[in-house]
């Protein structure tokens, strides 16, 4: 099969996509490109103001209530037994309220945490260019911000041959006895 032009490229069996958990502004890169990670290492952190909003508001709302919750325990000390049972009612409904808004809170807290974006396995960073690529860049939520490979892992050659010689490769391969082809690379 002399003279048949071709493209092989060693590609790393294991790399990771890096993605964008939710949308945000990159506000810090902690990695550039060829850099050795260790699986966990901080690689990208994101800024969302929508949700930092919603966190303050959430933040807000459960020390309003937790005040209230404490005037409504000292309302029923000093109340007279008409107004206990009214003003129980409105602090077993209130402590319900700061149940649900600590479980609010937690989630949002969550999904802040999640806009560290973290190394998915070791190896090295492989996008080109990251610092240029995302900083300071609007991203959306999925999109890829960069590759990660395992550079001491299984690597496959990854030929590319034009489609008209296929059938050439398809014919030789079919007249090979166990139906596969011996390549040699050279690199």
């Amino acid at each position: 099969m002399t003279g048949v032009q071709t493209c092989a490229l060693p590609i790393s069996v294991r790399q990771k996509e890096v993605f964008a958990p939710w949308d945000g502004v990159v506000e810090q890169i902690f990695v550039r490109d060829g850099q050795s990670v260790n699986q966990g290492d901080e690689l990208v952190r994101l800024r969302n103001d929508d949700l930092d909003a919603q966190l303050v508001a959430i933040r807000n709302d459960l020390n309003e209530k937790r005040q209230l919750l404490d005037s409504l325990r000292i309302e029923i000390t000093e109340a007279n037994s008409d107004e206990v049972t009214e003003l129980q009612g409105r602090r077993q409904g209130t402590q319900i309220e700061i149940d649900g808004l600590e479980k609010e809170l937690d989630i949002f807290e969550k999904r802040k945490g999640q806009l560290t974006i973290t190394a998915p396995i070791s190896g090295k960073v492989t996008t080109f260019q990251v610092e240029q690529l995302l900083r300071d860049r609007p991203v959306s939520r999925g999109e890829v911000l960069m590759e990660v490979m395992d550079d001491y892992g299984q690597w496959q050659l990854e030929l590319e041959v034009e489609e008209r010689r296929m059938g050439h490769l398809m014919r030789a391969r079919e007249r090979s006895e166990a139906k596969t082809l011996s390549v040699e690379f050279i690199l």
